[in-house]
Parts: structure tokens; sequence; C-alpha cells
């Protein structure tokens, strides 16, 4: 017996005949996409990016400049410091001038003795009271030289008290 003809099979790649696909044309490849001009979202995002960034600019900005008054001060303190003693006097006016520059003159100009200490352990947690008390005795006949516990505790009130909100 004989087998049928099988019809031969066209080379890899190739179509068969009588193969209605073909008669298709190739598949054409789309055209790049450019990346210019931006999509209407990418210019928002962009002037947003911008608005943040003047924003932050200017937010620091004003930061500094309300905060410039605590690194004289600082500075204050260790030309103070470097003079040699530091008297309680001294570091008392330093810390009543500070003070008169940015709460009510009505509310600091009057404090002394242990108001003033008081009102200096209020406004900054991290110095102790028992520190700044030597402040409160300001208005001794003797001006005693102040203890190296009391100069960092005026350092640490200089550097962290919180300004009143205005």
């Amino acid at each position: 017996m004989t087998t049928p003809a099988q019809p031969a099979m066209p080379a890899p790649g190739l179509p068969a005949p009588g193969d209605p696909l073909a008669d298709l044309a190739p598949l054409r490849m789309p055209e790049t996409i450019d990346w210019w001009p931006l999509a209407p979202g990418w210019w928002v995002l962009l002037g947003l990016l911008v608005v943040g960034s003047v924003l932050l600019v200017r937010w620091q900005l004003r930061r500094k400049y309300r905060e410039r008054y605590r690194a004289s001060a600082v500075d204050a303190l260790s030309t103070l410091k470097q003079q040699g003693n530091v008297s309680v006097a001294e570091l008392n006016r330093l810390l009543k001038s500070l003070a008169l520059q940015h709460f009510p003159a009505q509310e600091i100009a009057s404090l002394h003795g242990e108001r003033w200490v008081s009102f200096l352990a209020q406004h900054c947690e991290q110095s102790a009271q028992s520190d700044l008390a030597p402040l409160g005795d300001v208005y001794r006949a003797d001006d005693a030289a102040a203890s190296n516990n009391t100069v960092k505790a005026c350092e640490i009130w200089i550097q962290k008290h919180r300004r009143p909100n205005v």
C-alpha cells in the first residue's frame, strides 16, 4: 500500500502556499514618542516644584533672619566667658536684654527675683531652675561670679527658649 503524498512543508519563516495571512503587509512600528513638548500634567508638576522650592527657601531665610539674635547672644556670652569670671549681673543683663527683644516689655521689665527665674524656667524646660536661681539674687551688694552650671544654663536658655507666638 502506498501512502498518500504529504505536501511539502515550507521553510521556517516563509508562509505556506495558499495561506491567507501571506498577503498581509508587515507590521509598521509606531513613531517614537518625543519627550518635548511636555504634557500638561508635567507642567503642573514643574510649577508646583518651583513654587514649593521658592516657599521653602523663603521660609528658611525668614527663620534664619528671626533666629540670628540667638547667635549674637551666644557670641556675647562667649565673649564674657573669654574675659574671665562671668558675674551673675552680666548674665542677668544679657538674658534680660534678650527677653526684652522678644517678649512684651511690660511683662519682662518688672520681673526680678524668683518671678524672673520662674519666667526663665517656664520658657525653657532644658534649663534647670536651680541652675538659674542665682539670677534671682542679682541685686546683692557683692557681684558674685556665676558658677559653671549657671553659665551653662544661661547658654542653654539662649539657644533653646521658646519665643512667644506673635
